[in-house]
């Protein structure tokens, strides 16, 4: 029972953090089309964090199905 509420708790982290990362991407990418062609070195500053924000989505996103599956794994026991 701790280890169903330790994977269910894991989960909904994940899809927390899941969104919210993606709410900060969408806001960098849209910062980087308003500068776009304007300031170099902002759009190069923009850039470097919205590739940040892709590679944490991505590691994340690469977690979440091991975490439904150790958490189906909890309930079939």
């Amino acid at each position: 029972m701790k280890r169903r509420l330790f994977w269910i708790a894991a989960l909904a982290v994940e899809v927390w953090v899941l969104v919210a990362m993606y709410g900060k991407y969408a806001d960098v990418q849209q910062r980087i089309l308003n500068v776009q062609g304007q300031f170099t070195e902002r759009y190069a500053d923009l850039h470097q964090e919205w590739l940040q924000m892709a590679g944490a989505l991505v590691l994340v996103a690469l977690i979440l199905p091991f975490t439904l599956y150790y958490l189906v794994q909890s309930f079939r026991k």
